[in-house]
């Protein structure tokens, strides 16, 4: 499994939400096929900073036979994270948003964890 160097720029996804409507950031920070990751900062009405990771999980790929195999790693992956505090919401593309809230002192370090759960779905 590899170990990333990601460097997440939190001041620039804060900057980005300061001048966003709906007051949030959100960046992609690493895609592969089988997944995405991806950082995000939300403001509440009192200027309250939340940040957030999510790994994001296709269900199903292309169209075609499915294959269980590769449902039975995803279930896996996901129970993983749910364990671990993640929220878990299916999205209309028939992928499932697995979002954590964490602090800023810990977002790399949970980002390496996130990516280190996703390495299975290669």
């Amino acid at each position: 499994m590899t170990k990333s160097n990601v460097k997440i720029d939190t001041s620039k996804l804060r900057r980005k939400a300061d001048i966003d409507e709906l007051k949030e950031s959100y960046e992609t920070i690493h895609r592969d096929g089988g997944y995405r990751i991806g950082a995000g900062i939300r403001l509440d009405k009192s200027e309250q900073i939340t940040f957030f990771l999510e790994g994001v999980v296709p269900l199903c790929g292309e169209v075609g036979d499915v294959k269980l195999d590769e449902f039975r790693s995803k279930l896996k992956v996901l129970e993983t994270f749910e364990s671990f505090g993640y929220t878990l919401k299916c999205e209309k593309d028939n992928s499932v948003i697995c979002e954590k809230k964490v602090l800023e002192s810990e977002i790399e370090e949970e980002y390496k964890k996130l990516e280190e759960i996703l390495q299975d779905l290669k």
